[in-house]
């Protein structure tokens, strides 16, 4: 890469990653904004991870005040 040549920030690319920066999160629960400021990443690319673990049954959420919470499942 030549220094006229912009950067691009590496994206999230595991799953992992996602779970880790959730986990850092204080508290059982945890909103998509915090996962994402913790990834440096937008809040649109965190959600659909999110949502795509839910569907794999790691984690689960509900809508509270037009927000969206998250938890892990069993916890």
């Amino acid at each position: 890469m030549t220094d006229d040549m912009p950067r691009v920030r590496d994206p999230v690319e595991t799953r992992q990653d996602v779970i880790d920066a959730a986990k850092a999160v204080p508290g059982p629960a945890f909103g998509v904004a915090e996962v994402a400021a913790r990834l440096d990443v937008g809040e649109e690319s965190t959600r659909r991870k999110l949502h795509a673990l839910a569907d794999d049954g790691l984690v689960r959420y509900n809508e509270i005040a037009g927000g969206l919470v998250f938890w892990f499942n069993g916890h």
